[in-house]
């Protein structure tokens, strides 16, 4: 009797199970978005299974995700392979709302990038990587992409956006080959609204261009991002464009020099953009935080808004009083033509050593530390609240020394735990200007 109870529960159990596991399947089977993300690299069958349970309605319709590296595969059987990828594009080019295409140096003269040149009238979305020196994809989607939103072009090759006429997101690389036309690619998307500018490699020697006739109006753009660029390719592409709807500015370049400059630092040719950024801020908004980092071969400022970072840990010139004295005009330059009145200061300081390195002679130490701080001081008289990071002791006096320096500083704040001695000493100099150090 019990055994006999026991097996109408086992049997009981396990219809429910399956009755829970066809739910399931029928569940899974109809959220077509779980099959619409495809990588070219799996088996066929796979693929196959994946496109048939993304159709629509049993039509030859689908929102697809196409993801391919070539190089994920292996290289057996390559050149089969090769030829089921770009039978695939040239087949559902027409359903494919996202494409992510990563070829390489081997696939120059394959039929695959050909495929890329095909009408794609659902295409929301493209990102395409091609090594260094490929020019194999001179035209995309055969000038028919009319949804594409978003294009991130990681290649050498000069492309014409103006097919694209909702084209908002723009990541591009810009190396020798395509550097030239920089410039024009933007003046050709009128609507992005978020660029960001990479750096090739190969650009760091070639010299700029000449400014164009008249500079490039981007009206919608609101977030420009320029990174892996020397100052004069920076100084270039910021003195020639102009977007009224800015909001965000990011700038990371590496210094050079300049005919006109011995030390090129792309932030007063920034200045310009920012002011219209902050032309329309009120002046309560504008005592806005700041952050400095002082580094031995570099220096970031950042304000809501706006972060600038130039290094020079590859550039060779002995001449460091120079640097300190440009360094320091950057700042104030950055301050006073926005007019901003900071009641925070962070000072991130990455300075310590009290002697150059004699093989990198821009290698800044703690005289040039003191030197740039009461150059800018200054500037930054409205300052109440300061946060220093890093090594305090080194900032603290270049702060206590004189009366001027941060007149209205009220509240220190300290990241590092400081030994007795330093502890002393701060105690000694606190007194004369009535500061509260609150360790955190």
């Amino acid at each position: 009797m019990i055994m006999q109870l026991y097996e109408q529960d086992l049997e009981s159990v396990n219809a429910r199970k399956r009755l829970y596991n066809r739910r399931c399947r029928r569940v899974i089977l109809s959220q077509r978005s779980l099959w619409s993300v495809i990588y070219l690299t799996w088996p066929s069958k796979i693929v196959d299974l994946y496109l048939q349970r993304s159709r629509i309605l049993d039509t030859e319709r689908s929102n697809l995700t196409i993801r391919l590296d070539t190089r994920e595969s292996g290289s057996s059987h390559r050149k089969a392979k090769l030829e089921r990828w770009t039978k695939f594009l040239r087949q559902e080019m027409s359903n494919i709302q996202q494409l992510e295409l990563k070829a390489h140096c081997e696939d120059s003269n394959s039929e695959l990038l050909k495929a890329v040149d095909i009408p794609a009238p659902r295409l929301q979305s493209f990102t395409l990587h091609l090594d260094t020196g490929m020019d194999s994809i001179r035209s995309m989607f055969d000038r028919q992409a009319p949804l594409l939103r978003t294009a991130r072009l990681y290649t050498d090759v000069p492309h014409d956006l103006s097919p694209f006429p909702v084209l908002q997101q723009l990541w591009l690389r810009v190396g020798a080959d395509n550097a030239a036309g920089v410039l024009e690619t933007l003046r050709n998307a009128p609507m992005l609204k978020e660029i960001t500018i990479v750096g090739a490699s190969d650009l760091i020697d070639l010299p700029v261009p000449l400014n164009p006739r008249h500079p490039i109006q981007l009206p919608a753009c609101s977030a420009l991002a320029i990174k892996s660029m020397t100052s004069c390719w920076v100084r270039y592409i910021i003195s020639n464009v102009v977007c009224p709807q800015l909001e965000c500015l990011d700038v990371c370049e590496g210094l050079a020099s300049a005919p006109d400059n011995p030390f090129l630092v792309s932030i007063f040719a920034t200045l310009p953009l920012l002011s219209s950024l902050y032309r329309s801020v009120p002046a309560e908004h504008k005592m806005t935080p700041v952050y400095l980092k002082l580094h031995q071969h570099q220096f970031i400022v950042n304000i809501p808004g706006y972060r600038f970072e130039t290094n020079w840990n590859v550039f060779f010139r002995n001449d460091t009083v120079k640097l300190v004295d440009t360094i320091s005009s950057a700042i104030v330059a950055l301050m006073t033509s926005l007019e901003l009145e900071p009641d925070a200061l962070t000072i991130d300081n990455c300075i310590a050593r009290p002697r150059r390195d004699r093989h990198a002679p821009l290698f800044l130490v703690k005289a040039d530390l003191h030197r740039v701080l009461h150059q800018i001081f200054p500037t930054f008289s409205p300052v109440r609240g300061l946060s220093i990071m890093g090594s305090v002791t080194l900032v603290s006096p270049a702060i206590l020394s004189r009366q001027t320096n941060l007149p209205n500083l009220s509240i220190v704040w300290v990241s590092r735990k400081l030994n007795k001695s330093n502890v002393e000493a701060l105690n000694k100099r606190i007194t004369t200007r009535q500061l509260r150090f609150v360790y955190c």
